[in-house]
């Protein structure tokens, strides 16, 4: 009967003569009942066969009915169980993530709150929830996070839930609350501080301008045998400069810079950039050539502007010689605006930095340039530099009808009528 060679009811027709015994006095009986003992009697050496086809479809449908409450997501390719509780965890995360894209922090600490006693938070949703208390209820904060820490003390008493919680309130600059937190975390909690945790709260502290506690902070570290990072300088450093306190953001380059480190170039950036708006330009380059800081070309394009503005030639060229002297060379985009001001000025350095640009390739000397340079010239009857310029438009043929009446004004202001 299993073989498949033949069709099934002409084998049991053609070669089974006890089956053509029942064939015949069922001819009377009606055809449901004859039917119904041929099926029978066909599957019954297969019993075994079909209970496995029947019990394999449903025990498939009653594992997708997900009766232990135990979700399935795939990971890698293979699907795994994922606890009943981390589901709903994961769920929650889910809420509250799109309540805080929308700005709705209220409602984030609603759907919290609900389910904050059943519910570990992970560091994502955690995240979420201290942002919203730092926004709406930043005077509980400090309570419900310890709590929720009590509650659940096994799974988020470490150091990442720590550095979680500590960074969010730093960003918010609450720092009357981040060392409470972080008093918390440490005495109750026992919590271990580590140099990450350290540098949340130097840079929680530089960002709300409060020196005083960030050199207690620079000696606790100290006196537990640690030094400071790199990226705890940078962050002092960036603090500080924020919130307009040069010098604080000098003497922060100066250590960092003494500890061997290198100082970024967004500080020393940040550093010229806040010391062009306090008029202390000079003394903040005397400061960084001093403790040997190298000028990034973008902070050595921004101070020659900055000079270039204010006509102030001195310092334009100590900052020439100062980069020369590390660099060897200057940066493309500085060469315009200090020959402009050598222009200006009268100043006969500015032909040999004329030929310097015509040799170098990198710096591309355009009409507006020239036209530039010749409009000085006028200004300062520098007649010389104006035919060099010229002299160098008719070699390039460029001498376009702006070049010419550039020329002409210089002719015309030297009394060269």
């Amino acid at each position: 009967l299993r073989s498949r060679d033949f069709p099934v009811i002409w084998f049991v027709v053609n070669f089974e003569p006890q089956v053509q015994d029942r064939l015949s006095p069922m001819a009377s009986a009606p055809a449901f009942s004859t039917t119904l003992e041929l099926v029978v009697d066909f599957l019954s050496p297969w019993w075994l066969e079909v209970c496995f086809m029947i019990a394999f479809p449903l025990g498939y449908y009653f594992i997708s009915l997900n009766p232990f409450g135990r979700k399935v997501s795939k990971h890698k390719g293979k699907f795994v169980d994922v606890p009943r509780n981390l589901a709903k965890e994961e769920h929650l995360h889910k809420q509250l993530e799109k309540d805080a894209a929308c700005g709705d922090h209220s409602t984030v600490l609603k759907r919290w709150r609900k389910v904050q006693e059943k519910i570990a938070s992970s560091a994502e949703t955690l995240k979420l929830v201290v942002q919203a208390l730092c926004s709406v209820s930043s005077s509980t904060l400090v309570d419900e996070l310890c709590a929720h820490l009590e509650t659940h003390r096994s799974k988020m008493c470490n150091s990442r839930i720590a550095l979680v919680v500590l960074d969010v309130v730093s960003h918010n600059q609450m720092p009357k609350v981040l060392d409470e937190v972080c008093e918390m975390l440490n005495k109750r909690f026992d919590i271990p501080m580590t140099y990450q945790h350290y540098e949340v709260l130097l840079a929680g502290h530089a960002f709300a301008d409060n020196i005083d506690r960030v050199n207690q902070i620079c000696c606790e570290i100290r006196d537990i045998g640690q030094k400071l990072t790199a990226r705890a300088y940078a962050l002092m450093i960036k603090g500080f400069l924020c919130k307009g306190n040069l010098d604080a953001g000098l003497e922060q380059t100066k250590n960092m810079r003494q500890q061997g480190f290198y100082v970024p170039p967004f500080a020393v950036q940040l550093l010229f950039k806040v010391a062009v708006e306090a008029n202390r330009l000079g003394d903040i380059f005397a400061a960084c050539v001093a403790s040997d800081i190298s000028l990034p070309h973008e902070t050595v394009t921004f101070a020659m502007e900055d000079c270039s503005k204010r006509s102030d030639v001195d310092l334009a060229v100590k900052i020439e010689a100062a980069v020369r002297a590390g660099s060897g060379s200057l940066p493309p985009a500085a060469y315009d605006p200090l020959i402009k001001l050598l222009v200006v000025s009268g100043d006969n350095r500015a032909l040999a930095l004329w030929k310097e640009m015509r040799e170098d390739s990198n710096i591309k000397i355009s009409e507006g340039l020239c036209v530039g340079i010749l409009a000085r010239s006028a200004d300062s009857h520098f007649l010389r530099c104006a035919e060099e310029v010229s002299k160098y438009c008719r070699e390039r043929d460029i001498m376009t009808i702006a070049v010419y009446s550039a020329l002409m004004k210089v002719y015309d202001f030297c009394g060269f009528y």
